[in-house]
């Protein structure tokens, strides 16, 4: 026969089983929660409409004002010289820019309902996987193969239409898609 204290240890064990079991439970049901609206808006193949490049406030930087007279006949001879080398830059920028947007805009992009992801590039097809960020403001695509990460701001999305800002190492971008009929 059991005695007084074995009789509490066991109904505190039962106690301590059903609470684990209860928290196993709810975070089961948690982690297994619907889909965000708009995971399932962005299920389909998405084509590029439109690219136009972005300068948010952040990168035009602040305005400095100089309250000194300064010699003016040196500042022009300053202008002079970094007009040629500036247009130098801006030309290589401007090409590299062109580029970007020529390629973009022959790429298409197939978000399926599992996670997965194909983009269809130009001259090949990468497989990702994809899932969404702060509160489904963030698009992650992680590619399979080199494990990079690109990532859209999505500023809008319906069943038809997404615009995003598209981050790159020549610039930001915004980006309007269309969404491909289903066939």
């Amino acid at each position: 026969m059991l005695n007084r204290l074995e009789k509490k240890n066991i109904m505190r064990m039962n106690k301590l089983f059903t609470l684990i079991s209860v928290l196993i439970s709810v975070y089961i049901i948690t982690s297994c929660a619907a889909t965000l609206p708009r995971e399932k808006m962005l299920a389909g193949t998405w084509e590029p409409q439109k690219i136009v490049p972005y300068v948010s406030n952040k990168q035009r930087g602040p305005v400095i004002v100089s309250t000194k007279n300064t010699d003016t006949t040196n500042l022009e001879k300053q202008k002079t010289e970094n007009k040629s080398t500036s247009a130098a830059v801006n030309e290589r920028q401007a090409e590299q820019i062109q580029h970007f947007i020529g390629a973009q805009m022959r790429t298409t992009m197939k978000l399926n309902a599992d996670k997965t992801c194909e983009i269809q590039l130009p001259e090949k097809l990468i497989n990702a996987n994809w899932k969404l960020k702060k509160k489904g403001t963030i698009l992650v695509i992680r590619n399979s193969e080199s494990g990079k990460k690109n990532s859209l701001e999505l500023v809008f999305v319906n069943d038809t239409t997404a615009m995003a800002i598209q981050r790159s190492n020549v610039g930001d971008f915004i980006v309007k898609y269309r969404k491909q009929e289903k066939k």
